[in-house]
């Protein structure tokens, strides 16, 4: 029996990202820093701050593909990497206690129960309306999408360079 550590839409994110992370270089500078490289972009990966150059590991809490990257090269778990927020047990704590009920022996004072909240005004935007909703980040994240092909030269074939500048 496996035990699932983070939620299901968590794992299914990282899943993806294990899928893009290995297609990209990674070079060991230090035991916590590593170098990731893709084409002609590298971002610096500190595993024990928990840190990208790219910065998605910083506001998401959850390991980017440089970060996955570096965590295979090093044989450290995702997982540990990721926020505790996203662990299931820390979500089945916040429903472990139970909800108290409304103390009889405390009544409320006559003009609190006799107040009546009315709804806000609502009122309808002037131009035309969306016809599409926005995606969250999980979900733009959970579309199938590839890693770009880094262009190269037409002549010689290297990357960082085109046809028309190149010294070959």
């Amino acid at each position: 029996m496996m035990i699932i550590v983070l939620t299901t839409q968590v794992e299914e994110l990282l899943q993806a990202r294990v899928v893009r992370a290995s297609f990209l270089d990674v070079q060991e500078t230090d035991p916590n820093q590593y170098e990731v490289r893709s084409g002609a972009y590298m971002n610096v990966v500190n595993l024990s701050q928990k840190k990208c150059s790219c910065c998605m590991f910083d506001v998401d809490k959850l390991p980017c593909i440089h970060a996955i990257a570096a965590a295979q090269t090093a044989n450290v778990s995702r997982i540990s990497k990721c926020h505790p927020y996203f662990r299931t047990e820390y979500l089945r704590l916040g429903y472990a206690k139970s909800v108290m009920s409304k103390d009889e022996t405390c009544p409320l004072p006559n003009n609190v129960v006799e107040k009546r909240v009315k709804t806000p005004p609502v009122r309808t935007q002037s131009r035309r309306p969306k016809l599409t909703r926005a995606e969250g980040p999980f979900e733009i994240a959970m579309q199938s999408k590839r890693p770009r092909k880094a262009h190269c030269c037409g002549n010689c074939g290297h990357t960082g360079h085109n046809r028309q500048t190149c010294n070959d």
